[in-house]
């Protein structure tokens, strides 16, 4: 490159330095790909295995995981009866294709919403209270909807804090487990709570099928109420669980035996 540059002048020297660039370039690239790519042993693999398997002893994985399957069998029986129901009190189809489309818009706008408000309030209250009023709308409010008004009160708060809790439930498990754990965790628990939404709609037809020739609807709102209320009490449990856990963290104190002993050193 000197040789060049005091035999060529200033015009030799930048197009010497690109070649050179080029070349050195090219060489990390053949070092680079000559380094073998580390891939984990058949041990690790096992101890990953295994370390992952410990999360289902965890009572907050339990208490999660249950409130899900609970909360999954009577979560989508009101979407369904929207408008049947209304007919049965005496509204129209139009009334209740409206109220479903005002309770569909009432749960976009709680995910938001309450995302927010699990953004600057413990994620904790914030989830149990979905939980407890997805629970309350039913066993309270539906039961007592004998008009429009008071079934469109209740489509909306279904709505609201249904897709709130549903929102929520990835972000929990997330703070929970840490994101190491979370494709294990969330994975198993959809793959239980899908089984419960699948199976609780033809359940709830079930039991509305026995009450005819008579129809009521009890039966059916006791059903999903009492499921999303048992889901309210796991998810208690485990914001009861979760307080014991970073109690027992915080806790935490050295012991002598853990404190190193050795002069320190005078540099």
């Amino acid at each position: 490159f000197l040789i060049v540059e005091r035999e060529s002048g200033k015009k030799a020297k930048e197009p010497v330095a690109a070649i050179t660039d080029v070349e050195i370039g090219a060489i990390s690239e053949k070092l680079a790909s000559a380094v073998p790519e580390q891939k984990p042993t058949g041990l690790a693999v096992v101890k990953s295995f295994f370390a992952e398997l410990k999360v289902f002893k965890d009572p907050q994985f339990l208490s999660l995981t249950f409130a899900e399957i609970a909360a999954s069998i009577g979560f989508l029986i009101p979407m369904y009866y929207f408008q049947t129901y209304s007919l049965h009190i005496g509204l129209t189809a139009q009334n209740g294709a409206l109220i479903a489309g005002i309770s569909s818009g009432a749960s976009c706008i709680g995910r938001i919403a309450l995302g927010f408000a699990a953004d600057r309030l413990p994620k904790t209250l914030v989830v149990s209270v979905c939980a407890w009023m997805t629970a309350g709308s039913i066993l309270i409010i539906w039961t007592l909807s004998k008009s429009f008004g008071v079934y469109l009160v209740f489509a909306i708060i279904y709505g609201f804090f249904a897709g709130g809790y549903v929102s929520l439930v990835p972000l929990v498990v997330s703070e929970t487990f840490g994101s190491h754990q979370l494709s294990t965790v969330i994975g198993f628990m959809y793959a239980c709570s899908g089984v419960g939404m699948l199976s609780g709609a033809p359940i709830a037809g079930m039991i509305l099928d026995s009450t005819l020739p008579n129809i009521n609807y009890l039966p059916v709102i006791m059903t999903a109420g009492g499921t999303l209320l048992l889901g309210a009490i796991c998810v208690t449990a485990w914001v009861y669980f979760r307080r014991q856990d970073k109690k027992a963290k915080r806790d935490v104190v050295v012991t002598p035996s853990t404190v190193s002993t050795a002069p320190a050193s005078h540099y």
